[in-house]
């Protein structure tokens, strides 16, 4: 079993209720645009004009760990993390406060979702389900529009 579907099998045991699933597919996008917006605020190196933050060096490093477990999802999910940080430092301009909303709105959502499911989120029990979330809904929102992510178990958990 490749390690992208025995983690998405384990996250998906946590994520089984609709209604929690609905409330991951807002909250966790929410979350994750909220943190690239705070990191980017945090300028690292400047190229040529080109301004790296910790934002970009964050995504870099995360679609490393991505791509490993499951190529094309992992590619995926680094462009949709690009888009993210376009988004959170250009058109929001990396806004604290905006993030601060995104973040606790998104987190209200996930134990909102959470109640509906009766268990405790997943990160509660291995850490690392804090990065396989917004894989995981992104895997999920791909097989709604009839886009096999992952193929078998993984997509669907």
């Amino acid at each position: 079993m490749r390690d992208v579907d025995r983690y998405f099998g384990e996250y998906g045991a946590f994520h089984r209720d609709p209604r929690n699933e609905l409330t991951h597919a807002f909250g966790i996008p929410m979350i994750v645009l909220a943190i690239i917006m705070w990191l980017a605020n945090v300028p690292l190196v400047r190229v040529n004009g080109l301004s790296i933050d910790l934002a970009w060096a964050i995504i870099a490093t995360v679609a490393v760990f991505y791509i490993r477990l499951h190529v094309p999802l992992g590619i995926a999910m680094t462009v949709l993390l690009a888009a993210f940080h376009l988004i959170g430092a250009g058109l929001l301009g990396a806004d604290v406060w905006i993030a601060a909303a995104l973040f606790v709105a998104g987190w209200v959502l996930q134990f909102v979702g959470h109640a509906f499911e009766g268990k405790r989120p997943a990160f509660v029990r291995n850490g690392i389900h804090l990065l396989i979330g917004p894989m995981w809904i992104l895997g999920r929102l791909l097989a709604l529009a009839g886009v096999a992510a992952t193929g078998g178990k993984a997509a669907k958990p």
